[in-house]
């Protein structure tokens, strides 16, 4: 069974991120992620109990704002990628070309195959995201108040933790494109 989810074709480039993205700085990011779920958990109910907030209007509002965002974030990620791969800059013949210290299944990657990767997950999470966000935004009706804070609360923690992804895909990106010091996007 195990063997059967690890060979599924879909699943590789996230097994691939984690395998090169594991470490301390991904437990800290996994931390405070949870971290902002308990604090928005906490808040909401707090606010709801003194009746200050309309959480149901409130959270079936951005349900709506964020499949707007995350939707336009998932094409401007795929744009990034069509970018990448379509390029025939010198900076990306470069990056072709040079390994880094990653290694996947022993064998190590360059930076262009970090690069894709990296967009390649952050495409991921904003699927995942945006079919959370629209199937939340089809479930809530029959879902008792409890369940949908936490919900709301995962859902926020997940938009936070595309962003952070974008950050740093955007970044590379950058240097990639506009690479003057001879910088490398992985060390």
């Amino acid at each position: 069974m195990k063997k059967d989810i690890i060979n599924c074709e879909a699943l590789v480039p996230l097994i691939d991120y984690f395998k090169l993205n594991f470490g301390t700085k991904k437990v800290i990011k996994i931390i405070f992620l949870i971290l902002i779920v308990v604090f928005s958990v906490v808040i909401c109910f707090y606010y709801n109990s003194k009746n200050i907030l309309n959480i149901s209007k409130y959270i079936n509002e951005y349900l709506g704002i964020g499949i707007e965002i995350i939707a336009l974030l998932l094409s401007f990620s795929i744009a990034y990628l069509t970018i990448l791969v379509t390029s025939e800059n010198n900076n990306i013949k470069k990056i072709q070309l040079l390994n880094t210290s990653k290694e996947i299944e022993k064998k190590k990657i360059t930076a262009y195959q970090y690069l894709l990767n990296q967009l390649t997950y952050t495409i991921y999470n904003e699927i995942v995201l945006l079919l959370f966000y629209l199937l939340f935004k089809l479930i809530i009706p029959i879902l008792s108040y409890k369940v949908i804070i936490i919900i709301f609360s995962i859902s926020f923690s997940l938009l936070i933790n595309v962003i952070f992804i974008i950050f740093v895909s955007v970044k590379n990106i950058y240097l990639t494109f506009f690479n003057t010091n001879n910088n490398i996007i992985v060390k």
